[in-house]
């Protein structure tokens, strides 16, 4: 028995030992970074808080304000809305913006969000008071705002619309719940419009196909709305299909804040005729140029043609062979503002080689291969150019330096490049 116990802790030794030594093993690396903690001190919840911040890509560098999304359930939603809002932002459908999330853990929250009742106008007075003026007096906020919220915090979302619709200009509810019969009564909003006609207020909710008390509360919800919406409110709701696995209740939010956001920001999105017909039926350049400058009025964002606007306008005339409106896009904007990639550069350039345009195509191979020295496409298009126009010094320059980054990337352009350089001796 003795020999048995001693043989069970030495192997318990050594099991613990080999799992230590394990997690030592385990390599050094760096923290990944969503945003920032901060505590407020609330008079009105008459204790402390967290609120999480994550802020928009370059906003330390830059000068502007941002609009800003409200979120109820940090604890569960906040990194992956970050994560969503920066990749909305880099593709420019929705503007680049500061997000911050409330925590609050079970049951409290089924306390402080359960709308229509006292305490959800108190932590209402908490967002006004206390989140929405720290936030506004410590960042540079454009005073745009969105409230988001799942299940009680989407309930929660249309009780803030429903009492108080002065504060937020969008409201996008997940699974909200409950919704009661006076959430279903919008007077502050058609009092608010009223007092100020050009009030436009927007509502997306949504959940899954089967939630039960949630989804009859979402049906009556949308059901109320298509019979007695003021003009002032602009909404719209979805049910997303999907058996348990896919989509259910604890996972709603993922779908309806992306599509909630997405869709309210449908005036964000690059302008994108369909072909250039449309374009000069739209207006042209003076037609893009305006979209964007009310796009600014309305975000704050910049004013200038988006540069995935000028990408496909330019794509467009160049499938469809039209220099004239190529040049007049390119006189309009400045492709180079916030590069990108060097292969459609050397398209750009290629396409103005081949229509007759040496001068302007050479510059911009020149300018290419001056902000990425390791492309292939551009060195060797530079090189293709300076041959063109009889440069012949400068073409085995760049068909030396082609030959070498070839060598280097395993291209199967190698052979080809090697010959024209042979040629050209």
């Amino acid at each position: 028995m003795y020999l048995k116990l001693l043989f069970s802790l030495i192997s318990l030794c050594l099991v613990t030992n080999l799992a230590v030594a394990q997690q030592s093993e385990l390599p050094s690396g760096e923290p990944v970074t969503v945003g920032m903690r901060y505590k407020i001190s609330s008079e009105i919840l008459g204790e402390d808080r967290e609120i999480l911040v994550a802020l928009p890509v370059g906003y330390e560098s830059a000068q502007i304000k941002y609009p800003v999304v409200y979120l109820t359930e940090g604890q569960w939603y906040f990194a992956y809305t970050a994560d969503m809002m920066t990749r909305l932002a880099s593709r420019s459908a929705m503007p680049p913006s500061i997000l911050v999330a409330t925590k609050m853990a079970n049951p409290g929250r089924f306390r402080w969000l359960e709308a229509g009742t006292p305490q959800a106008d108190q932590y209402l007075d908490f967002v006004e008071h206390d989140v929405i003026s720290f936030i506004e007096n410590n960042f540079r906020t454009s005073r745009h705002r969105t409230l988001m919220g799942w299940e009680y915090g989407g309930g929660f979302t249309i009780h803030a619309l429903q009492m108080r619709p002065y504060l937020f200009d969008a409201f996008i509810a997940s699974s909200p719940f409950p919704v009661h019969e006076q959430a279903l009564k919008l007077e502050a909003l058609k009092d608010l419009s009223e007092k100020e006609p050009e009030t436009k207020k927007f509502l997306y909710f949504g959940g899954a196909e089967v939630e039960g008390m949630v989804r009859d509360g979402i049906d009556r919800l949308a059901l109320h709305l298509q019979a007695t919406a003021p003009d002032a409110l602009e909404w719209q709701h979805r049910i997303f299909a999907g058996s348990n696995m896919v989509v259910d209740h604890t996972t709603t939010a993922y779908p309806v804040f992306l599509a909630g956001l997405g869709t309210y920001y449908g005036d964000y999105r690059p302008y994108r005729p369909e072909n250039i017909a449309a374009f000069v039926a739209d207006g042209g350049v003076a037609h893009a140029k305006s979209y964007y400058a009310k796009r600014s009025q309305r975000y704050g964002s910049e004013d200038a043609i988006d540069s995935l606007s000028v990408w496909w306008l330019l794509r467009k005339a160049m499938e469809e062979d039209d220099l004239p409106i190529f040049e007049e896009i390119m006189a309009a904007a400045d492709v180079f503002a916030k590069p990108w990639n060097p292969n459609w550069y050397a398209r750009y350039a290629n396409f103005l080689m081949e229509k007759g345009k040496e001068k302007a195509g050479l510059a911009m191979y020149e300018r290419t291969v001056a902000i990425y020295p390791e492309s292939l496409r551009a060195i060797a298009g530079l090189a293709g150019a300076y041959n063109k126009v009889g440069q012949n010094d400068a073409a085995k320059v760049s068909y030396r330096k082609a030959v070498s980054l070839a060598e280097e990337q395993g291209s199967g352009s190698l052979a080809d490049l090697k010959a024209t350089l042979q040629s050209l001796q």
